[in-house]
């Protein structure tokens, strides 16, 4: 279970490149200048981030409730290897089909952002901690992917808590071009469109893996029975 929180961390900073070209905009736009720099400039920066990991870790906690469902009914290596192989085939599906899913998010993230405008004309720490929360719910691939290894986590709480070390490998990035703004937004954009099908590829694998039950410590340790087998004996005894 450490291995895959410290996964969740990994993917969450390499995807932070990613995140740069997303949600660089609007860390960027936040209330506030950088030539009147002081510590409530840097806490309200924090605030946002804040905002956006309590987000991913309610998400990741009903994913990963969704998920210990799942593995309750025996399906553990099953849901483990059907969830890599689905980001597999994610990445080789036709682009019209990713922007046709995309397409009917269109509306809820106008909402959104209507939102948003209405926190930015505001000051106070409350509405940077908001516009945290609702950034966090923008459609972004590199969060389905995020969720995707939450639901394989087995709970609610171990998948709210791979969604917080997702969003702490994402805040360094966010962070940084919170403060310094535009510069580190436009040379490291232009790796964003590259960054979601590798770290796509590298949670496939280690999902897949891992449903495998090869017996590898770390990558894919062997489960030797399902949770409901395991509740079972343990009632018999």
């Amino acid at each position: 279970m450490i291995n895959d929180y410290w996964t969740a961390l990994a993917l969450g900073f390499v995807g932070s490149i990613h995140c740069i070209g997303m949600c660089g905009p609007i860390a960027i736009s936040l209330p506030g200048t950088a030539h009147y720099f002081n510590m409530q400039y840097a806490l309200n920066r924090v605030l946002y981030n804040l905002g956006r990991i309590i987000t991913y870790a309610v998400l990741g906690a009903v994913m990963g409730a969704v998920g210990h469902a799942i593995i309750l009914a025996g399906y553990q290596q099953s849901l483990s290897i059907t969830l890599g192989a689905v980001l597999l085939l994610s990445l080789v599906l036709p682009a019209r089909w990713s922007r046709r899913f995309t397409g009917k998010l269109t509306f809820f993230s106008s909402h959104i952002q209507s939102r948003f405008r209405a926190l930015f004309r505001q000051r106070g720490g409350g509405a940077f901690l908001l516009i945290g929360l609702l950034n966090g719910l923008l459609p972004c691939g590199m969060v389905y992917v995020a969720l995707a290894g939450a639901s394989a986590t087995g709970g609610a709480m171990a998948g709210l808590t791979y969604m917080v070390f997702f969003g702490l490998g994402t805040v360094p990035a966010l962070l940084t071009i919170a403060l310094m703004g535009r510069l580190l937004r436009l040379r490291f954009g232009r790796l964003m469109p590259r960054m979601i099908p590798v770290a796509t590829f590298l949670l496939a694998i280690i999902l897949i893996l891992r449903g495998l039950s090869l017996g590898i410590p770390w990558v894919s340790p062997k489960i030797s029975a399902t949770p409901s087998a395991s509740h079972q004996h343990h009632m018999a005894h």
